[in-house]
């Protein structure tokens, strides 16, 4: 994309805040996997009544 001349610090600005913003994006992506993960392996109610029946 083109930016006028004029606006050409404004478009840098509004670049780096997007880049930001797609950091923190990856970033919360990132852990929402891991954090799902490790909830994938926790136990259902099913398995805790499982285990607990004596």
């Amino acid at each position: 994309m083109t930016v006028d001349p004029d606006n050409r610090l404004v478009a840098d600005v509004l670049e780096a805040e997007w880049n930001d913003r797609l950091r923190s994006l990856a970033e919360a992506q990132v852990e929402y996997e891991k954090q799902r993960e490790a909830d994938s392996q926790l136990l259902t109610e099913e398995q805790r009544r499982t285990i607990s029946m004596p």
